[in-house]
């Protein structure tokens, strides 16, 4: 009604983002994303609407407060007289706010009032109960929407049955830090042993077995932090933006295999029960150097396996039953090598490019995950484009239908990943191999050919130079960006020069 634009773009804001949270799919955009956007509109409008109503009930009460001048005769105050001789009085715009003063051109030479008291400013009285009324019952109205959610009230107090707030609680937990914690100590020596791990074994990925006890740390994502306590060495297969990787499914598919009590943090996918050796099969397909196990029953199988080294222990520490395992007094960590799970590989049958692949959505998912959980394809990469020498097939084919073409026996040596970058030499040129980082349409290479995205978001490269090199470049949908946000800025930058021209032009008309 006001024609507010403030109020008229959090209104929009809000609008539009509950809309498209309901409306848009969980695909590249997961649509939680846009609900604190329509969440923070609407506290806001209540905010405003809130401050109108405070406002809109403290202007009726100045108006009742609010007296006119002669209305009140107290003994020794000033009045106005109902008719007086000298003319009307009106209130000044220059004057102070809240005085009335009395236009000269009325004025009769003199301007005395009666008993010799000047016209020139009078006090208009205000109303002294508004103005300490009006306050506290805004004060008493905020206590009673802020104080229910913090404390327990007594019952006989309105709002007696709203919970408290978890908030205080959750923010003495978070802010007391990892030192902190009762578990500290298990957790910063398995720190230290992880650093000291990628120092004799070498830097990589690992990968833990997930337990809801892991929140003694001071939060179940505690791990995460594998590269910060190791400068970068160790990395973490799990990471905090779980919808930010087109690999994710395919991780909380590893951890369902090689944890006991798996989160299973995603919907609709194939999860099945504690099987370390198809989890370790998983995790050689996407490079993972080490697996931490805390559980007795993960241990008993990864120590069966011949696909894992067990090279390092954590413990045992004392967790009073609080620990991996429900009820055990004790914990160990045990780490293991992963074997044939380097970062780049040769391969050793040719690619074929799957047709009928959605590029991208949950078409591909579907597909990526028929062929991941078929150890029978495993030997061959089903990529979504490559050279024309490369088969056509089905990307649903049966494993027997598939055609295999032994490729010639290459070595990868020197692989070198950085930040935004992966390097590495190839002892053999043409022939292709598999880099198991996520694709991503901004990964570009130099000395190859490629890259090409392959289930179940790996990347292939066919090198054309003995060193080759994949960066994370820009793509034209991010020039585009760019370009459109370089052209806002500019109007924007002109829309201010021309609005401050006018201003300056009226103001040197008003000075002359």
């Amino acid at each position: 009604a006001r024609r507010d634009r403030f109020i008229l773009s959090l209104l929009t804001i809000s609008i539009v983002s509950a809309i498209a949270f309901v409306v848009d799919p969980v695909t590249k955009l997961y649509n939680a994303r846009l609900l604190p956007f329509a969440v923070l509109g609407e506290y806001l409008l209540a905010g405003v609407g809130f401050a109108a109503l405070a406002s809109a009930f403290i202007a009726g009460w100045r108006l009742v407060g609010d007296r006119p001048a002669g209305s009140r005769h107290p003994a020794g105050d000033l009045h106005q007289d109902p008719a007086p001789p000298t003319g009307d009085l009106h209130q000044d715009p220059a004057s102070p706010a809240g005085y009335l003063h009395q236009d000269p051109a009325l004025q009769e030479g003199s301007s005395e009032r009666p008993g010799g008291m000047s016209t020139a400013l009078i006090k208009a009285p205000r109303g002294a109960a508004g103005a300490v009324t009006v306050p506290l019952v805004a004060a008493v109205a905020a206590l009673l929407v802020v104080l229910p959610p913090l404390v327990r009230l007594p019952s006989w107090m309105p709002f007696s049955n709203v919970a408290p707030s978890f908030v205080p609680e959750w923010v003495h937990w978070n802010y007391s830090g990892y030192q902190g914690k009762s578990a500290w100590p298990e957790y910063h020596a398995l720190m230290e042993t992880m650093a000291q791990v990628g120092d004799t074994y070498g830097c990589g990925r690992a990968m833990w077995e997930y337990s809801p006890s892991e929140n003694r740390f001071g939060t179940t994502m505690s791990l995460m932090l594998l590269p910060y306590w190791t400068s970068g060495c160790v990395d973490s297969m799990e990471g905090l933006l779980f919808e930010s990787s087109a690999t994710t499914p395919y991780h909380f598919i590893n951890q369902a295999e090689l944890s006991l009590e798996p989160s299973e943090a995603m919907v609709g996918l194939p999860y099945g029960p504690l099987d370390v050796a198809e989890g370790v099969r998983h995790l050689q397909i996407l490079g993972v150097r080490y697996y931490m196990a805390c559980t007795t029953a993960a241990q008993q199988q990864a120590s069966a396996d011949p696909a894992l080294s067990l090279i390092a222990t954590s413990g045992p520490w004392e967790v009073h039953g609080q620990g991996c395992v429900p009820g055990s007094p004790t914990e160990t960590w045990k780490i293991y090598l992963v074997h044939n799970s380097s970062e780049v590989a040769p391969l050793a049958y040719q690619p074929v490019v799957g047709t009928g692949i959605p590029s991208s959505g949950t078409g591909w998912l579907h597909d990526a995950l028929s062929w991941y959980d078929n150890p029978a394809k495993w030997d061959v990469m089903i990529a979504a484009k490559g050279p024309a020498s490369w088969h056509r097939v089905p990307a649903t084919e049966a494993a027997s239908l598939i055609p295999r073409k032994r490729l010639p026996a290459l070595k990868v040596s020197d692989v070198v990943e950085k930040t935004s970058s992966i390097s590495f030499d190839v002892s053999r040129l043409g022939v292709p191999v598999v880099v198991r980082t996520s694709y991503f349409p901004n990964w570009h290479a130099r000395g190859a050919e490629g890259p090409y995205r392959a289930f179940p978001n790996l990347m292939v490269v066919v090198p054309t130079s003995h060193h080759v090199v994949l960066y994370y470049g820009e793509t034209p949908v991010n020039v585009a960006g760019l370009a459109i946000t370089g052209i806002s800025l500019v109007v924007v930058g002109l829309f201010l020069f021309t609005r401050l021209g006018r201003r300056q032009k009226v103001r040197a008309a008003i000075s002359k």
